[in-house]
């Protein structure tokens, strides 16, 4: 469904979202990364990028269980605020 509004409306279908929600777009034809999150921020995004690539999720554990991070990475994420 937000691909789709992606692709219809551009960013602007941001507007039209409601409720708790976080996402990330990678829209490699434009070479962009689109991240957004409720207007609230409940829902956190972590990330780590490696070089294998990048890891993102809303759980922490998650993103250190995949990248084996120290203890230093706890305190990064996306924060739309």
């Amino acid at each position: 469904m937000l691909l789709e509004q992606y692709k219809e409306k551009g960013t602007e279908f941001i507007k039209d979202l409601d409720g708790e929600f976080t996402f990330i777009i990678f829209d490699f034809k434009k070479n962009i990364i689109l991240q957004s999150s409720d207007i609230f921020g409940i829902k956190p995004q972590w990330y780590n990028i490696t070089e294998d690539g990048i890891i993102v999720s809303s759980f922490r554990s998650s993103v250190c269980q995949c990248s084996a991070l120290e203890e230093e990475f706890t305190n990064r994420k996306i924060n739309s605020k």
